[in-house]
């Protein structure tokens, strides 16, 4: 079957399948009457709808509460989920799905990731740095470097070859990003019309609307310079753009990038992603960086460079890689079938390997390292020591917690095991949650998780004194207890 690739940047998330592209979905949602409009018919309805826009769930992808939070939107997770679900349907021929993720990134931020996909329809297979894969095509020599941007920020990824292309290090250089920036160059062209006709697109939701509507693909294929046009109220309004009129509104922003290139290598190269071209006053930007070495990659770089790379981020076991590091040598494409037929290995152990660097992990202990094991479970302000064989439904009943789901037996709920001071849950119950994601199999539980039984909120706790004693040396009787 075809393999299904996903370039996830917040601005527009490229889906494709074997290197072709289907489809463009920006990270937006918006919540209209109780209807979830997500990806390009939210960003289309943004302005309408400003109170329930959210565009940040892929930038902080957590599981913290948001504003405005409702029973069927409670965080970030939630839209992200919405979303994924959303591409799900271009992947239905696909039996593996490799996705290019930002250098920002942590364990954290992957781990629920996978978890999300985990949920959903889209088979995700692998995981690869996207700045990595879209310059492994251009065979890089010495230091690298990508400059990329995406809704809500602009970052610099570091990259050294020698014997193969790793990632060094990723940096903020701007906390702003295209979202700010279409912000500003769409309140300076409102202006321009307001000065030449005394229309204010701005002034009705429907108007402002089509302005942002048409600003990037006009940004994109004009660079900002040029006639822009709106028709509204069976009126027909123009006004003449260039970039004195829209590089002012944006010079803080450029200045911060303008600082970062400065403490470049000058012996590096610089790959610049496609997502910069167009934005007005940019390219001036670059030549007054006085930057060497520069290369413009192509809108589908980090597509092509997954195709053609394919065969050493397809995974030969069941652990997912975070691919950070790979040689430069193009394999022949083949599916993971002919994985002992030269393809690159995601066992770190193999000194055979092509992977020279990747951090493999399962969805469900990625973003649980270095957390503590629990000893209490807090229900109602009250904590509960944590016991094997746990009465939890009664425990909810004692709380006046007791509804559909926790007046039948405990055994309905869900079962707890405690092996080798690891605590683990297994639930076969749909309304049962742990972190808001549904319990598959046996599940670990870390200090500050949370189980969602219908209403009630169970969290999992530890007493100070017991995280001490849980950082002593591990006795020889119970050699795997965590240190």
């Amino acid at each position: 079957m075809p393999t299904g690739f996903i370039d996830l940047n917040d601005s527009g998330i490229d889906q494709a399948i074997d290197g072709q592209v289907i489809a463009t979905s920006p990270a937006y949602a918006v919540l209209d009457s109780g209807k979830l409009l997500i990806g390009q018919p939210a960003l289309e309805s943004a302005r309408l709808y400003p109170r329930w826009t959210n565009n940040r769930f892929w930038h902080q992808l957590n599981t913290d509460p948001i504003p405005n939070a409702t029973d069927l939107i409670r965080h970030h997770a939630d839209l992200a989920l919405s979303h994924l679900e959303a591409l799900a349907g271009g992947f239905h021929t696909t039996s593996e799905v490799l996705i290019a993720v930002p250098g920002h990134y942590g364990r954290a931020e992957l781990g629920l990731l996978l978890g999300l996909a985990n949920s959903t329809d889209v088979p995700v297979v692998g995981l690869v740095d996207s700045g990595l894969i879209s310059i492994a095509s251009q065979a890089p020599e010495d230091q690298a470097l990508f400059l990329d941007i995406s809704l809500h920020n602009i970052t610099l990824t570091e990259y050294k070859v020698d014997g193969a292309l790793k990632k060094i290090n990723n940096h903020l250089i701007s906390e702003s990003g295209l979202s700010t920036l279409w912000e500003r160059w769409a309140n300076a062209i409102a202006a321009r019309f307001v000065q030449t006709s005394r229309f204010d697109p701005m002034h009705q939701a429907e108007s402002e609307q089509q302005l942002f509507n048409r600003l990037p693909l006009w940004i994109r294929t004009q660079g900002g310079v040029g006639q822009f046009d709106l028709n509204f109220n069976d009126a027909n309004y123009s006004v003449s753009i260039n970039h004195s009129i829209l590089t002012p509104s944006v010079s803080g922003i450029y200045d911060e990038v303008r600082q970062g290139l400065s403490a470049l290598n000058p012996a590096a190269t610089l790959y610049i992603s496609h997502r910069f071209k167009g934005l007005p006053g940019f390219n001036e930007l670059l030549n007054q960086a006085s930057v060497r070495n520069l290369v413009h990659l192509s809108r589908d770089a980090a597509i092509e460079g997954c195709y053609s790379f394919k065969q050493k981020l397809l995974p030969t076991n069941d652990r997912i890689a975070h691919v950070t590091a790979l040689t430069l040598d193009k394999p022949t494409i083949s599916s993971r079938s002919s994985a002992g037929n030269g393809a690159a290995s995601n066992n770190l152990d193999n000194d055979d390997t092509d992977l020279v660097s990747s951090e493999t992990f399962t969805p469900e202990s990625a973003a649980a390292e270095e957390k503590k094991q629990p000893t209490h479970l807090l229900i109602n302000h009250h904590a509960y020591p944590i016991k094997e064989k746990m009465d939890l439904g009664r425990l909810l009943e004692d709380e006046l917690l007791v509804n559909q789901v926790t007046s039948v037996p405990n055994v309905a709920i869900c079962s707890f095991q405690i092996e080798a001071s690891k605590l683990t849950i297994a639930s076969d119950n749909p309304q049962i949650h742990l972190n808001d994601m549904p319990i598959k199999g046996l599940m670990p539980i870390y200090v500050g998780d949370r189980l969602i039984i219908d209403t009630a909120l169970v969290t999992f706790i530890a007493l100070i004194s017991d995280l001490k004693a849980n950082a002593r040396p591990a006795s020889n009787n119970n050699p795997e207890q965590v240190g």
